[in-house]
């Protein structure tokens, strides 16, 4: 029984680290978002000012832009990934000691 004990300690534990993890990534995503759409918003009223009838304006800063913030999304992805792994990595090994005991 203690054992089952043990695991159902430890799974709560790492189920509220988890929880942790992504509610930390979440909050970078939902600022990574509201930075998104102020680019956007702003490079498209430059894109609209600009007065001469036979261009639409230049959306090359704008693309720039986004490929910048598209990286910081994906860094964001990739540091979550990680984390989550080496949490779920470091779980199993508590499981694993909790079954030798």
């Amino acid at each position: 029984m203690n054992i089952l004990t043990a695991n159902t300690v430890t799974t709560v534990e790492f189920s509220s680290k988890l929880e942790e993890i992504n509610v930390k990534y979440k909050k970078e995503k939902e600022d990574l978002k509201k930075i998104i759409a102020e680019t956007a918003r702003s490079q498209a009223e430059q894109i609209l000012a600009d007065d001469n009838d036979d261009s639409m304006g230049n959306p090359e800063e704008l693309c720039k832009k986004l490929a910048e913030l598209r990286l910081q999304y994906n860094s964001i992805i990739v540091k979550q990934k990680e984390e989550f792994n080496s949490t779920m990595k470091e779980y199993t090994d508590k499981i694993m000691t909790n079954m030798g005991k």
